[in-house]
């Protein structure tokens, strides 16, 4: 079940998991269920405290969090100019979304877009899909594996 496109999935259940145990001074034994792990630790509550409101952090933190690692953190800083480009990127998509959220009116009872609207600004469409054709190009050469790119935008929601 783990393998490297739900690592993060699995880190934040764990970690949750971890949390719950701290909060409630409960963690069983794997292999005895019935030892309590945490009874024998000696942790007073200031220091339990602290570890759950480090693990709060870290939870809400989420996939950034791999910016914290040392060889991560060398290469973004040896090495700015993907990151800078992602970035780029990842503003002007954003700002195009905007725009087209803007021009889009939908009613709350049937989800009907103002389809004038999205007639005369194909201008928007086309260059976000330049933009996301750059980085499925840009992410295969880097010899990604990831292959999914999900952008939730209202631009390709087609229903609603």
């Amino acid at each position: 079940m783990l393998h490297e496109r739900n690592l993060f999935f699995w880190l934040g259940a764990s970690l949750l998991e971890l949390r719950t145990a701290l909060s409630t001074k409960q963690l069983p034994y794997y292999m005895i269920p019935e030892r309590n792990l945490t009874a024998a630790t000696g942790v007073n509550d200031t220091q339990n405290r602290t570890w759950i409101a480090t693990l709060t952090d870290v939870m809400d933190e989420g996939p950034k969090i791999v910016r914290r690692l040392p060889k991560v953190r060398h290469a973004i800083i040896s090495h700015p100019g993907p990151l800078l480009w992602y970035a780029k990127k990842t503003v002007e998509l954003e700002i195009l979304i905007l725009e087209e959220t803007k021009s889009i009116s939908v009613t709350s009872e049937n989800c009907v877009g103002n389809i004038l609207d999205h007639i005369l600004r194909p201008e928007l469409m086309v260059r976000v899909h330049e933009i996301v054709h750059d980085i499925f190009e840009q992410m295969r050469s880097e010899g990604s594996t990831q292959g999914i790119f999900y952008l939730r935008c209202p631009i390709y929601l087609n229903d609603c």
